[in-house]
């Protein structure tokens, strides 16, 4: 039976998938030496008219290599069209692609083909077209392909990690581009987080420094919650009571959020807001702390 992929194994490029020498990764060989000769040749040199041959491993090897790439550029590319992740498949998987890859690699050069076809330089017989040997160049990439998942016996394992250091290569440019737009979007992304929270903070650390003191109390209570008109989300009010400094329950604001703990926090700053309420306290307060040093140095 034939090997089913696992999406664990098409994992998103990365930048370390992009050889820093820009050289090609290593190809892979295959443990069946029947498997491994079949792919590289043709169905005219076979010694029986049965025999597996190139024509029988390349549909598999096209059926693995389209899978493989849509689910790679899928999982790299998440907010690129339809159209475009189309173009960028097709970019890997066209003949001329994988003739280039099969060239690279010297496939040509072990392949066993008729002499028309002038893989290796042949003379004699009928000849080919360009456009004919050209194509067979890149079936046979996707022959030794399948070869590679079928003749070994990690062999998927293999071929997928092979894959996408191949196409890494010839994706480069794309790959980096996507990876660093990712970085700064969540650099960006967890810096507004950062100054939200502190922002967050702030209000309530303000509010107590600013009108706090022994046994004073200042308590967040949910005031209402509502639905918003447009999705009926929660919306809750939270407002923000003190009790001390001559005040029992004193309710000195109150905000509206989509979250208890974002609506206390402008409930804080509300507070914060009510000038002369914090003026007043803040004297008592004063008057308070002065009143406690003065009795120290009696």
């Amino acid at each position: 039976s034939l090997p089913a992929p696992s999406p664990l194994s098409l994992t998103a490029w990365t930048l370390q998938d992009i050889p820093l020498d820009g050289k090609l990764p290593p190809l892979p060989p295959v443990a069946d030496h029947q498997l491994s000769k079949a792919a590289l040749t043709h169905s005219g040199l076979a010694a029986k008219p049965t025999d597996l041959s190139y024509e029988k491993l390349e549909w598999i090897g096209d059926a693995y290599i389209y899978l493989m790439s849509s689910a790679l550029i899928f999982q790299t590319f998440p907010l690129l069209s339809t159209g475009r992740s189309v173009q960028l498949r097709e970019r890997i998987v066209k003949n001329d692609t994988l003739r280039g890859y099969t060239l690279s690699y010297g496939l040509d050069k072990e392949a066993s083909f008729p002499a028309e076809f002038d893989l290796q330089g042949r003379d004699g017989g009928t000849a080919a077209s360009n456009k004919v040997k050209n194509k067979v160049l890149g079936d046979i990439f996707e022959s030794y392909f399948a070869a590679i998942i079928l003749g070994n016996s990690d062999g998927l394992e293999v071929a997928t990690a092979f894959i996408k250091k191949l196409w890494a290569t010839t994706l480069a440019y794309e790959i980096r581009k996507e990876c660093n737009a990712q970085e700064a979007h969540r650099k960006q992304t967890d810096s507004e987080t950062a100054t939200t929270t502190r922002q967050e903070q702030n209000f309530k650390v303000e509010l107590a420094k600013t009108i706090g003191g022994p046994s004073i109390k200042i308590d967040y209570k949910q005031l209402g919650e509502t639905r918003s008109k447009v999705g009926g989300t929660p919306l809750y009010t939270m407002g923000v009571f003190l009790s001390g400094w001559g005040e029992t329950g004193l309710q000195m604001g109150y905000g509206s959020g989509l979250s208890k703990k974002d609506a206390g926090q402008k409930a804080a700053a509300a507070a914060l807001q009510n000038k002369k309420l914090l003026k007043r306290l803040v004297t008592v307060r004063t008057d308070f702390f002065k009143a406690v040093a003065a009795q120290k140095e009696q």
